[in-house]
This record gives structure tokens, sequence and C-alpha cells, in this order.
């Protein structure tokens, strides 16, 4: 025979008590029922957060074709149109581009050199020390981080907007392509990998294949600047 057990409430408000006789039996069923219950709702969770994770992870692979083109492209095109140069000035534009466009100080330093299109020179080169912290200088995705022969090790950053950001002459990268990076994140660490004359960070930044000077978006930049332009 099985034990009774009383679940008792009690309205306080009324001042009345309501009893409910229960079996073991029952007890027993209502308890493994509640908990049946709470695993199939952590499963319910654990199978979305999953799917969630799929669906990027297959927007992703849907890029990637896109991806490769347009590292290929940079390569073959050396980058950047020779041609163009285009001069952007941030205080000129819209207030959207200053959460958005790439304006944060990748290194600590100045610039030596400045950007030289007859040279094929896309960017600044920023003097710093040996294995100073190179830092992202907005958020995006890392569409590119390998070895180039004369950039060295080298990251590309894809940023809201159409910009793109360029890290090279690394001595070593710490992120890997097609990976999220947020603004001042640490993606590697400067050195003189490719064809370099010392430690320093060779920094370009570009909007739709355009050219755009660094020290245009970055004031610090614009002040310690000891190159000849």
């Amino acid at each position: 025979m099985n034990n009774k057990y009383s679940i008792a409430i009690f309205n306080n408000l009324k001042h009345k008590t309501y009893a409910i006789n229960v079996s073991k039996s029952s007890l027993l069923i209502f308890l493994i029922t509640f908990i049946a219950f709470i695993i199939y709702s952590i499963n319910i969770i654990y199978l979305f957060h999953n799917e969630t994770a799929d669906a990027k992870s297959q927007k992703l692979h849907l890029l990637e074709p896109k991806l490769h083109t347009f590292i290929s492209h940079l390569i073959e095109n050396q980058i950047v149109n020779d041609t163009i140069l285009k001069e952007f000035n941030l205080l000129e534009h819209h207030a959207e581009y200053t959460n958005l466009a790439p304006v944060a100080m990748p290194v600590i330093g100045f610039v030596s050199r400045g950007i030289e299109t007859k040279k094929s020179h896309k960017g600044i080169d920023i003097a710093c020390t040996f294995n100073a912290e190179i830092h992202a200088t907005q958020k995006g995705l890392i569409v590119f981080s390998d070895e180039l022969k004369i950039l060295g090790k080298t990251i590309i950053i894809a940023h809201p907007n159409q910009f793109f950001s360029l890290y090279a002459h690394l001595n070593k990268s710490i992120v890997s392509a097609q990976t999220y990076v947020d603004k001042n994140q640490i993606i590697g660490f400067a050195g003189e990998s490719g064809d370099s004359d010392g430690p320093h960070l060779h920094f370009e930044i570009w909007k739709n294949h355009n050219i755009i000077d660094p020290r245009n978006l970055i004031e610090e930049y614009r002040i310690k600047d000891v190159s000849i332009r």
C-alpha cells in the first residue's frame, strides 16, 4: 500500500488552508515528469544555439570563394590602383564614419614614411619597437592572415562601410582568416618580416579599393609625422 503525502496551500488573504493528498507513486511520477521537462528544455536551447552557430558557419562558407577572389585581386594588382589616391578627411564627412571607420591607432609610434604612389608604397610606415602590440583599428572580419613576399606577415581586415585595413611586416600574427575581431583587439606583433630594413608597421587603409591616407583619419599619426610628404 502506497504512503500518502499531503500538500498544503495557505491563502493568507482568506485565512484558509487547502490540502491535497498525493500518493507516493503519484509524487514520484510528477518529479520524473518535471525533471524530464527540464532536460527537454535544455536540449531545445542547445539545439537552437547550434543552429545559430551553423547558420553563421554556412554564411562564411558561402562567402569564402568571394574572399579568395578578393585576396587574389589584391595581390595581383598590388593591393590598390596605382593611379588613384583619395584624400579623405573625416571632419568633412558624416558623423556615421566616426563609429565605423578605422580610426584607432594600430600601434604606438611615429610615421617615418608616407604614401608614395610612384614607388608603389600605398600606406604609411610607423616606426615602433620590435614585438610591439598591433591592434585592430576597427571591428571587422579577417579576410587575410598569411605571408606575402614583399610585405611579409600580413593581416587584412574588412570593416563596415567598405573600409579595409592592412597590417604588414609583422613578426607574428595571432588571428586567422574568417574570424571576427573587435576594435583595439590585439591581432599580432610588430616585426621586420618581408622586405623591411627594421622593425615597423606598414599600415594601409582603403575604401572601395581607393587609398585613404591614415593620417587623415588618425590624428595621432598626423601629429607624430616625421616623414617627407
